[in-house]
């Protein structure tokens, strides 16, 4: 059993989700992001969870949903040039048909579209 049970964060939408892209990866063309990405996700939440002495479900579904950002911006941290901005259009619309039932969930539109403001930056 995961923190906070099936309707937490961990089973209900991190482990669920990272399965699903993880048995769609060879369907991706930019492979070496969404690995980035997986890792990227797992390791704050590793060191969010080790270096609080306290914490609430609630807190790790921000933790969780709050990581997304950079970890998709900036799943590899010596490139610059592997990032969601740099994703194919065919990627991006795969990324979201896996998640298309959470993809109105408030914290993930809420994701979402800062990943495509801080895309049209550039």
């Amino acid at each position: 059993m995961m923190p906070c049970g099936g309707k937490g964060y961990v089973d209900d939408f991190a482990y669920k989700y990272c399965e699903a892209y993880l048995t769609a990866q060879d369907e991706f063309k930019d492979i070496t992001w969404q690995k980035g990405v997986r890792v990227c996700l797992q390791r704050t939440m590793l060191s969010n969870l080790q270096t609080s002495s306290q914490f609430s479900c609630s807190q790790i579904s921000n933790w969780g949903f709050n990581s997304h950002f950079d970890c998709y911006m900036h799943p590899v941290s010596n490139s610059t040039e592997i990032n969601f901005c740099h994703l194919t259009a065919k990627d991006i619309i795969k990324i979201g048909w896996i998640a298309k039932n959470k993809v109105f969930k408030q914290e993930v539109m809420d994701q979402f579209l800062k990943l495509i403001k801080e895309c049209t930056k550039h």
